[in-house]
């Protein structure tokens, strides 16, 4: 139980992390923006693998925010992700934050964001070999 073992060690940075991701699949996302936010916050700075952990909590950040059609903080946080770890799925995730957003857009501002969605996703494509 996560918030067991938060209770236990308050700083305990992957449960954080975990907890959050549990939230996130329940659709509780301003519970997991918390979760994932205090991961951020606690993470060491100085080691790969917790720039590896600051990954996937600013990732699942990204992608609460872009649930809660906040999509501006969504780009932030996996733009953040991207420059740890530019993985395939990340540019596919911040496309698909930059097209829900241009969604919304209108004029110039939404064919800046389509053209942003399209070259993340084009990133993705050629990270996974697909072109």
């Amino acid at each position: 139980d996560f918030s067991k073992a938060i209770e236990l060690n308050p700083r305990d940075v992957i449960a954080y992390r975990n907890r959050g991701l549990c939230y996130g699949v329940l659709q509780q996302y301003e519970e997991a923006l918390a979760d994932c936010s205090k991961a951020v916050e606690l993470s060491p700075k100085d080691a790969i693998q917790d720039a590896i952990q600051d990954a996937i909590a600013y990732s699942l950040r990204g992608l609460c925010y872009r649930e809660l059609q906040r999509y501006e903080e969504a780009v932030s946080d996996i733009t953040t992700a991207i420059n740890i770890n530019p993985a395939a799925r990340l540019y596919q995730m911040r496309g698909e934050a930059y097209e829900l957003w241009g969604n919304q857009a209108e004029g110039t501002a939404q064919s800046e964001l389509f053209d942003r969605a399209l070259a993340d996703f084009e990133e993705a494509d050629r990270l996974r070999g697909n072109q």
